[in-house]
């Protein structure tokens, strides 16, 4: 059974309310995504790994307290769009990392469980993968994420997987329960509505436009 973990930090709330704002595109908004990319990265961290660990510190001192192995591997995996924003800030969390993307072409709905793959970057990872996350900026109906998830789960086999939308709809996340079982689902905050189109309301708009501007 997928576990559902919602966080209503204030300082996830104020980066994500902030990306509602329709004067901010470009750089100001891919900065936004990299920010909470780095926060959300970090609750993941500390709810999924944190551990006792004796540590040597630089006056020799014999320090034990939460913490996390600097062995831990991470793949990161999102759509093209959130590469370089949501991607990017979630990487710099992990002591070893992996950055990659699928470019999936858009389909709404259930036709989106087939969509198909126009590019795509999957690294090659030598050991075992400890976290394989999939990020998303907007979780609409969720038929592009479970595709999405589905690809990196064939190539990378990892220990366990998170799935992390900033935006989302009930009837998105309800579909990802359904067709990902055992899988962590965190996203942030309040669900939007789900109109008919397919977007979000109030939602952000098309995000991949609003980078490109």
């Amino acid at each position: 059974m997928s576990q559902v973990i919602i966080l209503n930090d204030l300082d996830l709330l104020i980066f994500k309310n902030k990306i509602r704002d329709r004067t901010l595109n470009g750089e100001p908004l891919q900065k936004l995504l990299r920010v909470l990319g780095v926060l959300a990265g970090a609750k993941i961290l500390s709810q999924l790994f944190a551990e006792d660990i004796t540590l040597i510190t630089p006056l020799s001192a014999t320090y034990t307290g939460k913490t996390y192995r600097s062995d831990l591997t991470a793949v990161i995996i999102t759509n093209k769009d959130d590469y370089e924003a949501l991607g990017e800030g979630l990487s710099e969390v992990f002591p070893i990392s992996y950055r990659g993307y699928l470019d999936l072409e858009r389909i709404y709905g259930k036709s989106g469980f087939t969509s198909k793959v126009r590019g795509a970057i999957l690294p090659d990872v030598p050991t075992e993968v400890d976290i394989l996350i999939i990020a998303k900026s907007v979780l609409a109906s969720g038929c592009s994420l479970i595709a999405l998830t589905k690809n990196a789960l064939a190539k990378y086999n990892p220990r366990i997987t998170v799935i992390i939308a900033i935006f989302y709809s009930k009837e998105g996340l309800n579909e990802l329960i359904r067709e990902l079982p055992n899988t962590y689902l965190f996203v942030i905050g309040d669900a939007d509505k789900l109109r008919e189109d397919g977007m979000l309301v109030p939602g952000v708009g098309m995000i991949d436009e609003r980078l490109k501007t």
